[in-house]
């Protein structure tokens, strides 16, 4: 042994005599690689005390009970089968080490032990088990608060003794140079190493091997990694991802056979075997002999190769029985972690939950910190009110008045975000408006305001105000790119697509929901990826391109079948139906709503619910089957009714106003639309009921009061105006036009740029109208009126316009059509 060591031996001596009486903690402090390990190792050899010992890693601070369960594993695999409470644990583990005194327990980097393993020290130095010494050492720049506070009471209290370790002297250098036959100037290699074993070590290394002086570690460690092969590169890069242990078993299962590689790894003094160290066969595995160099391979791997090699160790671990139990859950945890995966969350979970029952807050907190990264960049919101309230429980045990009030804060601020949430979807969205405001002036929360610019976008979409609703999703958009949650930017370039739509601005719309469709694609989210195909359909079908629409909505109707989204296929189904409807497939149409509404049913969406009932009542309406339309409506006003939904209860009231306007009853027709106005401006919600204004004028209109008629239908295309989509309004103009002729159907020639069906016929019956009070030309306008109507199954409307003409010319063929038509409608028995 050195010269320079017979000091500090004689000090092991001492405290090893006074253990074999009465157990004793001996606590070993010095500079990273000044040979700690390497003393106590000489010790045991010349005095043949048997040693058992273990070496803390990095990522064991965070588990726990980490240390003293993996030491319990190592070499009493039998005690630890069953779960155990933290002071049966330590109590255990002190009775299986008498049955081997005298012995000499060595943790290495005990600064790396988790905050329950350090009490095992108080606890060892009050039992004193007789025969055992506890040697604890530890670099003094990895030196931290909890484990200084432990030792100082030990030592104060004299339960423990300490032995710092320095660096080898001049002469020691020059004595282990001698010994390695290097023919080098002593001096020279001592400023550069500084007397530290680990350095030294690896500089004869290099030297020896290849000829080069190293000036520091790093450079060392990269003299040793460039004379390996490719392979032996990959395998230490994969080991390195696992960890200082890395199981042979996975690296095989990445690159196949690799017995010469370690063969030659472990030649070369830089893995050893598990069991060879520890002596136990517990763990078939592999360790690096130096933990630091296994740090450095780490740092230079690719940080995307990094990232993928942490994937596939965790779907590994996953798949084979490489860990069990509660190691298990923390290496997956690690690993997902690392490979900054989603996956890591349930993981995380379980080790807070592990760690909150285990009363060590501490580890409860770093596992927090990383879920509330991830839960900003993915959206689980169960998990994060979870989350917020173990923050909570944690700073609480540790006395810290300051972050508990902080996540407190957070946990109101989500409820209310949640609260807003719920008026968006009630259709309260002035409500949810002022909720998300109210928010962002009180919560620091990224994420939360985040989402509630997300929110108020979308209410003041639904509200028309598309403008301030682009500028709004924009913010969000922003605010989730920072965030890195591609969930939320997929999803705002989605919404901010649904507004350009909502603007007729169709191509730039496309624009956004490709953006959309790219992310969603690459974060392999197959919702998202179903409702942009949906939305293309909205597209496609709004530019009267009902097949290509047709198709996309079965594309997403695919992917809900194949993750089992009731939902999605709910909301495809109504889709495909509206495609149908508007072809004038009346049983298409009809078979796709039933299937809405099934899957609505199973999926338990109310709203959903009520937009099939309200689709299929309108269907059966215009094809005459008013008995059934009415039973529909009355089902989505129930519901509506029942959910306090609020556009649902316009919708209903709506439906219900057309419906008595087709069967002739335009008193109930008023009363039903003035309680959808009633209902839209108790709410301050002027989007949803603006038909209602139509359709009271349209009653009005039929029971002769031309005032109240243009009136009512004026502030209709007021409020269209108002919103900007005017363009979307000929049936408005239309009705118009029945007191003011030509002067209004040129005002909607300028305003109705593009013609869907719904705008031909409108339009056309205007004309048709106005030309017949004028005595002019209008067959051939006609008949294309009423094949069109008939091509698409609009029955009701078809009467209700020939009614109306028939009252203009008296034309008996007119008065057959409307009877052969009416032939088949069916009304309902109380009418």
């Amino acid at each position: 042994m050195f010269v320079s060591r017979k000091e500090e031996l004689e000090k092991i001596a001492k405290t090893w005599e006074r253990a074999k009486k009465e157990g004793r903690l001996l606590i070993m402090v010095g500079p990273l690689g000044s040979g700690k390990n390497t003393l106590l190792k000489e010790f045991s050899k010349i005095t043949g005390a048997n040693i058992l010992y273990y070496r803390c890693e990095e990522d064991e601070e965070y588990i726990p009970l980490g240390t003293l369960r993996r030491f319990g594993l190592v070499y009493f695999p039998q005690l630890l089968k069953r779960r155990a409470e933290m002071y049966t644990t330590f109590s255990k583990i002190l009775s299986k080490l008498q049955e081997k005194t005298p012995l000499i327990m060595h943790f290495r980097y005990i600064n790396y032990s988790d905050s329950l393993s350090l009490k095992f020290l108080q606890y060892f130095a009050l039992k004193k088990p007789k025969g055992i010494l506890l040697v604890i050492s530890y670099p003094v720049k990895g030196e931290r608060r909890e484990l200084n506070e432990i030792l100082e009471k030990l030592i104060m209290e004299d339960y423990a003794d300490i032995l710092i370790v320095s660096n080898l002297t001049e002469k020691g250098v020059e004595e282990y140079t001698e010994r390695q036959k290097i023919k080098a100037v002593t001096d020279e290699i001592y400023k550069v190493t500084e007397g530290n074993l680990s350095f030294l070590e690896l500089w004869v290394k290099c030297f020896k091997e290849n000829k080069i002086e190293i000036k520091d570690v790093n450079e060392g460690f990269k003299c040793v990694y460039s004379a390996l092969t490719d392979r032996e590169r990959d395998l230490l890069s994969i080991g390195a991802t696992m960890g200082n242990l890395f199981w042979i078993t996975a690296i095989e299962d990445i690159m196949g056979d690799v017995s010469k590689e370690l063969e030659e790894l472990e030649k070369l003094q830089i893995i050893h075997k598990f069991s060879n160290i520890y002596g136990t066969q517990i763990y078939q595995g592999y360790v690096f002999i130096q933990p630091d160099f296994r740090k450095y391979v780490y740092s230079i791997i690719d940080e995307n190769k990094r990232k993928r090699y942490h994937k596939v160790v965790a779907k590994l671990i996953e798949q084979r029985k490489i860990h069990v139990g509660w190691e298990r859950t923390y290496e997956l945890a690690k690993h997902y972690v690392m490979a900054d995966a989603p996956e890591s969350i349930p993981y995380l979970k379980n080790c807070i939950r592990t760690s909150i029952k285990e009363h060590d807050y501490a580890s409860a907190l770093h596992h927090l910190d990383f879920i509330e990264r991830y839960l900003n960049s993915y959206n689980e919101n169960a998990a994060r009110v979870e989350m917020y309230y173990h923050f909570i429980k944690s700073f609480q045990k540790l006395g810290d008045k300051d972050n508990s009030m902080k996540y407190i804060n957070k946990l109101e601020n989500f409820s209310i975000l949640q609260k807003a949430w719920t008026y968006r979807t009630t259709g309260e969205f002035n409500e949810s408006i002022n909720l998300c405001k109210r928010i962002r002036q009180n919560a620091k929360d990224e994420y939360i305001q985040m989402r509630t610019y997300g929110i108020e976008a979308d209410c003041k979409r639904r509200l028309g105000l598309y403008k301030q609703a682009l500028n709004i999703q924009m913010k969000h958009v922003k605010m989730a790119e920072k965030l890195k949650n591609y969930y939320e930017i997929a999803t705002g370039y989605k919404n901010i697509g649904n507004i350009k739509m909502d603007m007729m601005k169709y191509e730039e719309a496309k624009t956004y929901y490709k953006k959309s469709l790219d992310i969603f694609k690459d974060i392999k989210n197959m919702r998202g990826i179903s409702a942009i195909y949906n939305n293309m359909g909205i597209f496609y079908s709004d530019t009267m391109r009902k097949e290509k629409a047709l198709n996309y909505y079965k594309k997403s109707l695919n992917i809900d079948e194949q993750i089992n989204d009731y939902e999605g296929m709910a909301t495809a189904y109504n889709n495909i139906g509206t495609i149908y409807e508007a072809l004038g497939d009346f049983y298409n149409a009809l078979d796709a709503y039933r299937k809405s509404v099934k899957y609505n049913i199973i999926a338990g969406n109310n709203d959903g619910l009520n937009y099939a009932y309200g689709n299929m009542a309108s269907l059966l309406m215009e094809a005459g089957k008013f008995r059934d339309a009415m039973e529909y409506v009355d089902k989505e006003l129930k519901i509506a009714e029942k959910n306090g939904s609020v556009r649902f209860i316009i919708s209903g009231n709506i439906t219900k106003a057309r419906l008595y306007q087709f069967i002739g009853k335009y008193a109930e027709s008023v009363t039903f639309a003035k309680n959808a106005i009633k209902v839209g401006n108790n709410y301050k919600d002027y989007y949803n009921p603006i038909d209602a204004y139509y359709y009271l004028a349209k009653s009005y209109y039929y029971m002769g009061k031309e005032e109240e008629c243009i009136n009512y239908a004026e502030k209709a295309l007021e409020m269209y105006k108002n919103i900007g989509i005017e363009d979307r309004s000929s049936h408005i103009y239309s009705l118009m036009s029945r007191y003011k002729g030509k002067e209004i159907l040129k005002e909607m020639e300028k305003v109705i740029k593009i013609y869907s069906p719904e705008d031909e016929y409108e339009i056309w019956m205007a004309k048709i109208i106005t030309y017949a009070k004028e005595g002019k030309e209008h067959w051939a306008y006609l008949e294309k009126v009423i094949e069109s109507l008939k091509k698409l199954n609009r029955l009701a409307t078809l009467v209700d316009f020939l009614e109306e003409y028939y009252k203009i010319t008296g034309y008996e063929n007119i008065k057959e059509e409307i009877d052969r038509i009416k032939k088949n409608f069916v009304y309902p028995d109380s009418i």
